[in-house]
């Protein structure tokens, strides 16, 4: 039966219309509610900033602008700054977050291939035999070849924006997963620093309690030289050599505590235990806070934390998602289309009537879905409400941390201002009960009342210097401060392949494998 002539000029008009149609409506619509960065009041200036300097207070926190995003560098420690430097360059933390953006990069092209057409290349070959029915029985035919190739084109129409709003949901994951390398790179660096400066403190410490030793073995002989003299008690030899004793005893906890933090800043950079020993086993004294610190406004906040950033953009994922799961409500259009050539011979598939191809559009509308589209919907605008309470909690976590810092640096600064005074005047309590002594004057018990006050205070004044600076560096990485010195490297990856891992720890030679 020929088609009608009409029904076919009608197929040739409807179709092409249909499917040009669709193409004009594919991207007009966006289902789902467009995403608005939430509002958040933050308070107009820190508590404690701009307060006039005293003779304690020798760093103050001033209002201005962030200047140094490179914090460390204030401290005027070079050790410092290479340290830093090799840990964001080798941390494994900081590479694993690397490839993780390449990793949501890539999940990102996927996710915008989608809005494309495809187009798959097709060709086969087959050698069979098809029996002939004659008179109702089977008789053996010859077998043939079969040879056929064909384009088959695939084009899902976005009409409705659930894909447009699946890849958006894409972008800012990608976006949040590159604020968390950042927020690693804070954390990071704000642990190399807490670290140096701890190991800094102890080798200040040891050296503070080998002085003491001297001192108290100093005494220890004045009191046995007046008690073979019969000058004194041997009750006063032994509480002295009881002092030099007990201090004794804390050098070989401080050796432990030095070593133990030579390994902690090794572990940051990647490198094996020991490999710091020699670099930083020689003291070179505290760092140094500078005289001022400018800390801004409390709104800057907001955009320098990676961890708020990186809650804002879970923020727009969220809302974009919400799209995702109402564009489940509309019917999905695709146009498809096939052209190839098919013969017995490959020499009949060069001739153009062996051509054969098809094309139109297509629908699937999910009419009955037992209330799963409305539970997804309902599940991502939960999820977003959910996510909106954490940012928010993010952002007042942030608030609180950074005032908690400011007060804890300005406050030890007055504590360790104080400390000093104790300092002096145990030392010169300690020099004038020792002088009495020698001179008879005095009872041993002052003598040695004295020695452990001023050991006492000197190792508290040593720890009030470490607090200071330690309160500085959490100030810093409250601040947001760390990251933007280090960009990431994951652009130039994709294109150049990884950068080279930092060498793993070498065996020694005679070190044996157990399997």
């Amino acid at each position: 039966m020929k088609p009608h002539p009409h029904l076919s000029l009608l197929q040739r008009g409807i179709f092409p219309a249909l499917t040009t149609g669709l193409l004009v409506l594919a991207g007009c619509m966006t289902v789902g509610p467009d995403y608005h960065p939430p509002e958040v009041k933050t308070p107009s200036a820190w508590l404690d900033v701009d307060k006039p300097a005293t003779d304690a207070v020798t760093s103050r926190l001033v209002a201005s602008p962030v200047a140094s995003v490179d914090w460390w560098t204030v401290f005027n420690d070079p050790k410092l700054v290479q340290l830093v430097k090799e840990a964001a360059a080798q941390n494994y933390g900081v590479l694993e977050a690397e490839a993780r953006i390449r990793s949501a990069r890539a999940s990102v092209i996927s996710a915008t291939s989608t809005l494309l057409p495809s187009l798959t290349g097709n060709g086969s070959y087959s050698y069979r035999s098809v029996p002939t029915i004659i008179g109702g029985e089977p008789h053996e035919s010859p077998p043939k070849s079969s040879f056929s190739t064909a384009l088959d084109a695939a084009w899902e129409l976005d009409i409705f924006g659930g894909t447009q709003r699946s890849v958006e949901a894409s972008r800012a994951s990608l976006q949040s997963i590159i604020e968390s390398r950042r927020d690693t790179l804070i954390t990071l660096v704000a642990e190399v620093g807490a670290d140096y400066i701890n190991l800094r403190s102890q080798q200040e410490l040891l050296q503070i309690a080998r002085k003491n030793l001297a001192d108290e073995q100093h005494t220890l002989k004045i009191t046995q030289d007046r008690w073979q003299a019969g000058l004194a008690s041997q009750l006063d030899y032994e509480n002295a050599k009881a002092a030099a004793d007990s201090t004794r005893t804390q050098i070989p906890s401080l050796d432990a505590a030095i070593r133990t933090d030579i390994y902690s800043l090794s572990l940051l950079l990647s490198r094996d235990p020991g490999a710091l020993l020699d670099e930083l086993g020689t003291s070179t004294g505290m760092p140094k806070t500078p005289a001022s610190i400018p800390v801004g406004l409390p709104a800057d906040l907001l955009r320098r934390r990676p961890d708020i950033r990186q809650a804002e953009e879970q923020l727009h994922a969220d809302t974009a998602n919400i799209g995702v799961a109402t564009a489940g409500y509309y019917p999905q259009f695709s146009v498809n289309g096939s052209f190839g050539f098919s013969g017995v011979s490959i020499g009949q598939m060069t001739q153009w009537a062996a051509q054969n191809w098809s094309w139109g559009p297509s629908i699937s509308w999910p009419l009955l879905s037992g209330g799963k589209i409305s539970a997804q919907v309902e599940l991502q605008k939960a999820t977003l409400q959910a996510d909106e309470f954490a940012y928010r909690n993010t952002v007042l976590t942030a608030l609180q941390e950074v005032e908690s810092a400011e007060i804890s640096f300005t406050k030890e600064q007055e504590r360790r201002e104080a400390l000093r005074d104790v300092v002096e005047d145990n030392q010169k309590a300690f020099d004038f009960s020792l002088q009495l002594y020698t001179q008879g004057q005095a009872e041993f018990i002052n003598v040695l009342s004295a020695e452990l006050s001023l050991s006492s205070s000197q190792n508290q004044l040593s720890q009030s210097d470490a607090a200071v600076a330690t309160d500085l560096v959490a100030l810093f990485k409250a601040l947001g401060g760390g990251w933007s010195e280090f960009p990431e490297r994951d652009a130039t990856m994709l294109e150049y392949g990884e950068p080279p891992a930092p060498p793993l720890p070498r065996l020694p030679a005679d070190a044996k494998i157990k399997h």
